[in-house]
């Protein structure tokens, strides 16, 4: 299994009733998912902040628009739920990422953090729904 698959399978094995997992699927195959948590698990933000734990797309379906379908569903999903804001951890190094979340309406907001899984400099980015 692909490590990005295995990262579906442990979000999915995660969801508490107030998170949520979607799937996208081409042609009866998982071409990615992204995994929103109802509250974000910082301290320091409201319970109205949902967070964006992954997204993770199928490396060769990069670029079709997956990736945007997904986190617009995310974000329809967290505003319909009532969440005022959403937040997000990218690593530093990732611009591409960061490019990503910036088309979409996310700010850096000047936290940063090493990030427990990759053990590299992390920054936060939010962006307000509604």
């Amino acid at each position: 299994m692909k490590a990005w698959a295995r990262e579906i399978r442990a979000n999915l094995e995660q969801l508490s009733p107030d998170s949520f997992s979607l799937v996208a699927e081409l042609d009866g195959v998982i071409a990615g998912s992204c995994f929103v948590m109802g509250a974000a698990r910082d301290g320091d933000l409201l319970d109205q902040v949902a967070e964006l734990v992954a997204i993770y797309i199928d490396p060769p379906r990069w670029r079709q628009g997956i990736g945007t379908a997904l986190l617009r569903e995310a974000l329809d999903r967290c505003g319909r739920e009532g969440k005022e804001e959403i937040s997000l951890w990218t690593l530093s190094g990732n611009r591409a990422a960061q490019v990503f979340y910036e088309r979409h309406g996310f700010k850096p907001d000047g936290t940063e953090q090493v990030h427990p899984v990759a053990r590299a400099p992390a920054l936060r980015m939010r962006r307000p729904l509604g």
